[in-house]
């Protein structure tokens, strides 16, 4: 005789509050120390929100953020993000405190894409060493971004491919100005070693264009600057490009060899095999190329300016900590011979560059 019991269970589930705290250092030849340093609470109230914030502080340069996601707030795969953020940076070609308060609607499309559009404020001060001026920037923008990604991880990519790209017309002193920026990596494991990890193969190509009327004055923080610890490493921070004008005829030791003008396009592009020798330690040699222009619209692959390398990785439980040489394949002088470039770059930092 066979009977059937049936044993009612209740489970009790309870979202659990999370928080994390991580904090690191950084170094480039060209930037200097560096502190990060961020602390991250999750589900703080309920349905996977999370409120985060970071700080990066060298010693020209600061930037505090506070970012908070909300998921499913109309609809399912839907989300939130705000962001508040000030910085205060102390460039070679300017000084600008900006604050900026942005919230983006996400919405995913499946598990590897998602487009959002949304509003941003931004008001800013910037002090223009080049031209001696000083300037505000009150404008209002609609950030249009899409996102895809299949990469298995984000910190430490072995597979797939990421692509983002943000569209944003402002409106307000500086009216009738859009900028975009896009880039796009590509991740292909091509051997797998006794340790069981692939050795990979990564490219990226980063793109940014300004668009606005002719002889239109932006702050120019807003311009595309490149070179630097995640751009083309084997040119100084934000060196890449044209300089300002120096005076020829009385050019001696003492004489400053320009500061760096940035641009209204920028191109980028590079090639990093990554190689993982055991569970901790790996290495890298790298290739990128890159500049930014003053024309609009400049075909952007004139006047490329190329740099190469290599790099250690050591491989943590949260993230591979990598450090970089790299060396300007091109090092660009003055009429009287006083160099624009360094003859080396050293960067030591988290995360992989791209």
């Amino acid at each position: 005789d066979l009977s059937i019991v049936h044993t009612k269970v209740i489970i009790n589930l309870e979202e659990a509050l999370l928080r994390d705290i991580s904090a690191g250092l950084k170094y480039g030849t060209s930037e200097k120390f560096g502190v990060l340093f961020s602390w991250t609470h999750y589900n703080i109230n309920g349905k996977g929100s999370s409120l985060s914030t970071t700080i990066d502080a060298a010693k020209e340069n600061r930037f505090v953020s506070v970012k908070y996601n909300k998921p499913d707030l109309f609809y399912k795969m839907q989300t939130l993000s705000t962001r508040s953020s000030y910085s205060k940076e102390k460039e070679s070609s300017y000084d600008a405190e900006k604050m900026v308060l942005e919230s983006v609607l996400w919405q995913k499309f499946g598990s590897k894409l998602q487009a959002g559009v949304g509003l941003c404020v931004e008001d800013s001060t910037t002090i223009d060493k080049i031209i001696q001026d000083e300037m505000e920037f009150n404008a209002i923008g609609i950030p249009i971004g899409i996102k895809f990604d299949t990469t298995d991880e984000y910190l430490n990519p072995q597979n797939g491919i990421r692509c983002q790209a943000m569209l944003t017309p402002y409106c307000g002193n500086s009216a009738n100005i859009t900028i975009f920026s896009g880039k796009a990596s590509l991740y292909l494991p091509f051997k797998k070693n006794e340790f069981n990890n692939f050795c990979v193969l990564a490219l990226y190509s980063k793109y940014g264009a300004i668009f606005r009327r002719k002889n239109k004055k932006i702050p120019r923080y807003k311009l595309f600057f490149a070179g630097g610890a995640n751009s083309v490493r084997g040119y100084d921070y934000h060196k890449l490009g044209d300089f300002s004008d120096v005076d020829k005829t009385k050019e001696d030791d003492t004489t400053p060899v320009g500061k760096p003008l940035g641009g209204d396009t920028l191109f980028e592009l590079g090639v990093e095999p990554r190689f993982r020798i055991s569970e901790t330690l790996g290495f890298v040699a790298f290739v990128e190329g890159g500049n930014v222009y003053n024309k609009e619209m400049e075909n952007p692959l004139k006047k490329l300016l190329f740099g190469y390398g290599v790099g250690l990785r050591l491989f943590t439980s949260f993230a591979p900590i990598r450090v970089d040489i790299a060396f300007p394949m091109k090092i660009r002088k003055t009429n009287a011979g006083k160099k624009y470039d360094s003859s080396l770059n050293l960067y030591v930092s988290i995360g992989q560059a791209f």
